[in-house]
């Protein structure tokens, strides 16, 4: 929302500067007999837009709200003045003509300032200290989960499987990024353990790579898909030594789980992966970020301008990766394929938008903005999403912070047309910067890439 708002001021400030068109309607609204009518409009249209505003929690914490209240308290003073006070407007219209570029050029230079800090800051507010793992009235927490930044549910839907995220660049610098392992997260106890994991064939990969039983990982994305066969498949993304999607076979013991490697898929230098949708023959589509030596600048200037760094990729034994064309997008993140209807789900965070592909004629049937989704989640017939309700300054101050308590949304979609069908804020929450959320049992369970919690938020 700022991003369309700081293009809207910036519009005006150059339209102000063009003159022509500004100094043709205001001689044409000279040529009114009365503005009394035009005035009455204003203030009806601003008590309105004041109105819907002020009524919003927390609605200073903003900085498109606050620029949104003074603008409208201004047109409400604009409108009083062309109603009470017409002929005093019309003499400041005639000296604005007559000196025209002495208004329009300080007004245009606060417009541009006003456009710049609406689209590097959004979230303005104070910061909660949610440093004590403790729920509230609004979110549940489950502790000690280290930094959960996917989930997905075992088939008996008792657990979900949660990767420990280590971070990635350029966001992370190498020597401090973490190393983890899957976690088991027990739904109905609420306790958390790691995966035990044995070492088999590569059968399922590439054939080309081996993994020992201690070797270490920085998992990312990840997805659990039944074979044709019947087994379980878990994929991971993982950056340890270079990028790689790990196989795992999923395998039920006493009222638990463990997994078995059985293979792995080397990954081209040239690519960096962030999340990965599996098919029943073991085939999958990874999204492709940017390079991996993406900068810090070429990250902010990405989320600024919104240019493509990246797209989908699908991978097979027989052909191994190849590019989906139609899926570019700035920071392509998390995905979903729909192997019945052939569409290819794909959220671009620095891009802002959710994209529904068609895969039979490569065309975007369906777009659905909201600032920086990351993982996406069918279930119930339903796309899930999050959405981060900040820009990226906003993140400075987490410095310190963490987790840090910036809000957040999660979106329910509809498939095909991606309408929404629902949405919850949550403004301080006791989590913060989410990464995925799962519905389940009237409650939509939360991760987040920087938090050691899972939030847990009972529908009402």
């Amino acid at each position: 929302m700022n991003f369309y708002g700081s293009v809207f001021l910036l519009a005006v400030a150059v339209l102000l500067l063009t003159r022509y068109p500004v100094t043709w309607s205001l001689v044409r609204f000279l040529q009114l007999s009365s503005w009394v009518k035009f005035g009455v409009l204003e203030l009806m249209i601003a008590g309105v837009v004041l109105g819907y505003v002020l009524t919003k929690p927390f609605w200073m914490d903003y900085t498109e709200n606050r620029v949104v209240v003074v603008i409208g308290c201004l047109a409400v003073i604009e409108g009083l003045f062309l109603i009470f006070a017409e002929s005093y407007m019309r003499r400041l219209t005639k000296l604005i003509l007559s000196n025209y570029y002495k208004f329009a050029i300080p007004v245009a230079l606060f417009l541009v300032g006003l456009s710049c800090y609406m689209v590097l800051w959004s979230y303005v507010g104070n910061l909660r200290d949610i440093s004590t793992c403790e729920s509230d009235q609004k979110l549940s927490v489950i502790c000690d989960v280290d930094y959960p930044e996917d989930l997905v549910l075992t088939p008996d839907g008792h657990f979900f499987i949660a990767p420990q995220f280590g971070g990635i660049g350029p966001s992370v610098e190498p020597e401090n990024r973490r190393t983890g392992r899957l976690s088991l997260v027990n739904i109905v106890e609420q306790t958390v353990r790691d995966l035990d994991i044995k070492i088999s064939d590569n059968t399922w990969g590439d054939g080309l790579c081996e993994r020992s039983k201690d070797e270490l990982m920085e998992p990312h994305g990840i997805d659990l898909v039944q074979r044709g066969d019947g087994t379980y498949q878990l994929a991971v993304i993982d950056h340890y030594s270079g990028d790689s999607i790990e196989m795992f076979e999923l395998i039920s013991t006493d009222l638990s789980w463990t997994l078995v490697w059985r293979g792995c898929v080397n990954v081209p230098e040239v690519y960096y992966l962030n999340d990965v949708s599996l098919l029943e023959d073991g085939s999958f589509y990874v999204s492709h970020m940017y390079h991996p030596n993406f900068g810090i600048v070429d990250l902010w200037l990405a989320g600024l301008f919104k240019y493509n760094t990246g797209y989908v990729m699908r991978w097979d034994q027989e052909y191994g990766f190849g590019q989906v064309p139609g899926s570019e997008g700035a920071y392509p993140n998390g995905l979903i394929y729909d192997l019945e209807k052939e569409l290819l789900y794909v959220a671009h965070t620095l891009g802002d938008r959710i994209d529904v592909l068609d895969m039979a004629t490569r065309t975007i049937l369906a777009t659905f903005y909201l600032n920086s989704p990351d993982n996406l989640i069918m279930k119930d017939g339903f796309i899930w999403a999050t959405s981060w309700d900040h820009e990226l300054l906003d993140i400075i101050p987490c410095e310190g912070n963490f987790p840090c308590a910036l809000p957040f949304s999660v979106y329910q979609l509809e498939p095909l047309t991606l309408d929404l069908i629902d949405e919850w804020h949550f403004d301080r929450p006791k989590m913060g910067m989410p990464t995925v959320s799962y519905p389940l049992d009237n409650r939509i369970w939360i991760g987040s890439a920087y938090s050691e919690r899972i939030g847990v938020y009972v529908k009402r």
